[in-house]
């Protein structure tokens, strides 16, 4: 699933996906699960991407990264 952030509230993206019923895997706060099924050392959530105005020069940044190692992993094993 790709999200798109408008603000930088925390936990935004858990607390939508928990109230639609569709929670981030192995989110315990808000899964109302204590364990998780396909990665146990934590939540399947990662910002790949930001983008933001710099507050002194008014220029927009841009940053974005690969996939995590433990991602591509957990996708490889769902495939």
């Amino acid at each position: 699933m790709e999200c798109h952030l408008k603000t930088g509230r925390t936990h935004q993206i858990r607390v939508h996906l928990s109230y639609i019923g569709y929670p981030v895997e192995g989110d315990p706060l808000y899964s109302g699960r204590k364990y998780d099924t396909l990665y146990k050392n934590g939540q399947l959530l990662v910002a790949v991407g930001l983008r933001l105005i710099h507050p002194s020069s008014n220029k927009e940044m841009e940053f974005k990264i690969d996939l995590p190692d433990y991602f591509e992993e957990v996708i490889s094993h769902l495939k």
